[in-house]
């Protein structure tokens, strides 16, 4: 089952190119399930980024 943002993005990618064969579909509809999670909050929050700083503040530079 796909989702109704998927189903939306498969019938827009249709109508611009109809003679779009079903591999293609198929492999543009792993890539739809995928882009929406790397969109939460970022990883390096300012907590993270002051730990690792602490940590790292006696480490020489090569």
């Amino acid at each position: 089952m796909t989702s109704s943002r998927a189903q939306l993005r498969l019938t827009n990618e249709v109508k611009k190119q109809p003679a779009v064969t079903a591999r293609d579909l198929k492999a543009s509809l792993v890539q739809i399930d995928y882009s929406g999670t790397t969109q939460n909050k970022s990883l390096h929050t300012k907590r993270t980024l002051l730990y690792f700083s602490k940590e790292h503040i006696n480490t020489p530079q090569w």
